[in-house]
């Protein structure tokens, strides 16, 4: 009995350490694997559609540049390219979109969307202008002044042609203002000579791109000729522009430079 006893009283040990030691441990359950899945044309196409139904923007723009990349002889290519251009657009990446609009249209310049893609390349570098200050580097502006002629030139009968001929006067006003700027700096300097330099330089630009900036630049005449001390080439310019431009604001300037209001010189 008594070895009975103590056999039952050491199995129940041996039980009791067992469990105790089975409770620090903590079971992990085995994950399930997922299988990769393999996005052929036609489903990834699918997916696009349906993203775009969805209004899902950051989805569709993955499913798209996945697309461009992998599947480069897709019969939608083109499609995707200009709808990711849009959407990058959209979201404000402006420089991504510039050049995908810029490229198609570069690559592809009989498609049916060439006009589009260039009109939005446009759009897209005139964006991008509008986050640099009028005093900071002009690249982005004259770059967009180059894209706005080159398709005035090739596309004068686009539906587009309006709204490109905005841009670029716009463009055209901030760069004037620009070299305005400096040119009225030198001149606050005594910087005869580059005043000279810079006008020399606006008139050679400006007065090829349209004669509205005239006025403008005979009002910086005036301001050089009176830095000069030559009366004379005051009242020549003045003259001019009352002749020309009797309500233009440069007129009513230039004629407060000799104190004398507008056709009483």
């Amino acid at each position: 009995m008594i070895n009975n006893r103590h056999f039952l009283l050491y199995s129940a040990l041996i039980i009791g350490i067992a469990t105790f030691s089975a409770c620090g441990k903590s079971t992990k359950k085995k994950e399930p694997k997922h299988e990769q899945i393999v996005l052929t044309q036609a489903s990834i196409h699918k997916e696009i559609c349906l993203a775009q139904k969805e209004k899902n923007d950051v989805h569709e723009i993955e499913l798209l540049e996945h697309a461009i990349q992998d599947c480069p002889e897709s019969s939608y290519l083109a499609t995707y390219n200009l709808r990711l251009a849009d959407l990058y657009l959209e979201k404000d990446r402006l420089t991504q979109a510039y050049h995908i609009y810029d490229n198609f249209a570069l690559l592809h310049p009989t498609h049916i969307y060439a006009e589009y893609a260039s009109y939005k390349a446009i759009v897209a570098q005139f964006r991008q202008t509008l986050k640099i200050h009028r005093d900071c580097d002009s690249t982005t502006t004259e770059e967009a002044v180059k894209l706005c002629n080159n398709f005035l030139v090739k596309m004068q009968s686009s539906q587009y042609t309006d709204h490109v001929q905005d841009i670029l006067n716009t463009c055209n006003d901030r760069l004037i203002e620009k070299e305005t700027y400096i040119f009225q700096q030198y001149i606050q300097e005594g910087k005869i000579q580059s005043a000279e330099k810079r006008l020399a330089k606006i008139k050679k630009h400006f007065l090829q791109e349209s004669d509205e900036f005239e006025s403008n630049i005979l009002f910086l005449e005036c301001l050089l000729a009176q830095a000069e001390g030559n009366e004379e080439n005051i009242i020549n310019n003045i003259e001019l522009l009352q002749e020309k431009y009797p309500t233009s604001p440069f007129t009513l300037m230039a004629a407060n430079i000799t104190k004398k209001l507008p056709f009483n010189l």
